[in-house]
């Protein structure tokens, strides 16, 4: 409810009504949202997303707003190609109590995307294999070998490739194949060079050969196990040369979703090997999208994030990443899926909402690597087309893995580099 009031300035009695008017109108707003929710009314379009705050803080918003209601908001389509306005529908899935930054239990409004993004986004870009340490790398023929002991996607076992580098590649700069060696053979590959991480302009791009060159200077072999991969080394990730990174923090999704600057300013490189996905040049932050009313009033809430294996996580142990996000992708368990398929003991990435629970309706999580059309979800731009979907949850088990759930209802989990969609979570206190 919004309403404007015109108050002659440096007049103290005139301040001191205007204070004395907001406040009604603030409760007046709050008591025409319950009279509307007690006569079966849905509240849809929100004027004010202060008011939810209020109504949440005062533990009113579980009355105004039971479980399934959809709130509704104009979301503008951030794409430089597209001038689409949405009516972006938010679903209330849970009332429960949440840390946010600063602060501990407190009352939280948890609404979900009720449909997906109408365009893919890739959870993060396939990244580079070799990040130069101090004092760079000297131009020169070098070979790299691979790790794996059987063939990974199209890198043959125990393979190698040789390359001549013809400018100095400076400290921080990367070297990445121009294909992901997941469908192209590494020698099928050229090398490009960057003088920076993330970098979009090259230094060079230079052949493979799978032949050991003469003379060359090996730089090592390309881990493929979690054993074998050293944070602080040189080489990256196999998984993650291929098919991007499926660790939560440091992904390309997690920066676009808290964003609201222009297209090619919400991208930094999260580490050392990581590189831009195709849609940080051309779409802007998501949270540009909407009304500032509305990102104004979303919540730094706490999120736990299982890590893989290969940055230190255990066999359903509880190792994790804490970030504090406005906007976040919900976890497996949060949907009511039998999340220890991917590798992650219960509790740890936030208890299952009850919307989903009930719409689900079996006694327990539903069973990953099967298929539950239950959770299917379609398009904002195509209500009855039905989008592969990712979740913020990893596979723990390999570096690329993300859980999602496909177009079909097969709950299981697709590659980071992927392009699906998404639908984001958000909290109100």
């Amino acid at each position: 409810m919004a309403i404007d009031y015109i108050v002659p300035l440096g007049e103290e009695t005139g301040q001191k009504m205007l204070e004395a008017l907001k406040g009604q109108a603030s409760e007046l707003g709050k008591l025409v949202m319950l009279k509307e929710a007690e006569v079966g009314h849905g509240i849809t379009t929100i004027a004010d997303w202060g008011e939810v705050s209020a109504l949440v803080s005062e533990d009113l918003a579980k009355d105004v707003f039971p479980l399934g209601t959809v709130l509704h908001e104009k979301w503008v389509d951030p794409r430089s190609t597209v001038s689409t306005e949405w009516d972006y529908g938010l679903r209330v899935v849970a009332h429960e109590q949440v840390n946010v930054r600063g602060r501990e239990d407190v009352p939280g409004l948890t609404l979900h995307s009720k449909l997906a993004l109408p365009f893919g986004t890739a959870f993060d870009a396939s990244e580079a294999f070799y990040a130069a340490p101090e004092g760079g790398l000297a131009a020169g023929t070098y070979t790299v070998a691979f790790g794996n002991t059987s063939a990974w996607g199209a890198v043959p076992a125990n393979a190698q490739v040789s390359f001549t580098l013809t400018k100095d590649l400076p400290a921080g700069g990367q070297l990445c194949f121009s294909s992901s060696v997941y469908s192209t053979a590494p020698a099928a590959c050229n090398v490009v060079s960057y003088a920076t991480a993330g970098a979009t302009e090259a230094l060079e791009t230079v052949a493979c050969s799978d032949e050991a060159a003469a003379g060359a200077v090996s730089l090592g072999t390309i881990p493929a196990t979690a054993a074998a991969y050293d944070p602080d080394g040189t080489l990256n990730h196999l998984h993650r040369i291929g098919l991007g990174s499926n660790r939560w923090k440091t992904s390309a999704l997690r920066q676009w979703l808290n964003s609201a600057a222009a297209a090619g300013s919400w991208w930094t490189p999260q580490t050392k090997w990581d590189r831009p996905p195709a849609y940080a040049s051309t779409t802007a932050g998501f949270l540009s999208a909407f009304s500032e009313d509305f990102v104004d009033h979303l919540a730094y809430r706490e999120i736990k994030t299982a890590l893989p294996y290969i940055d230190g996580g255990t066999s359903k142990g509880t190792e994790c990443d804490t970030t504090h996000d406005r906007v976040w992708l919900p976890a497996a368990e949060q949907l009511y899926w039998n999340c220890e398929w991917l590798g992650v003991p219960y509790g740890l990435e936030g208890d299952a909402w009850e919307w989903w629970k009930e719409a689900y309706g079996g006694a327990t999580p539903a069973s990953m690597g099967v298929v539950h059309e239950e959770f299917r979800m379609a398009s904002m731009d195509a209500p009855t087309t039905m989008r592969s979907v990712f979740e913020r949850s990893a596979y723990r088990n390999n570096g690329n893995g993300v859980a999602c759930c496909n177009a079909g209802g097969y709950l299981g989990s697709g590659t980071a580099s992927n392009g699906y969609s998404c639908a984001p979570a958000y909290t109100f206190i």
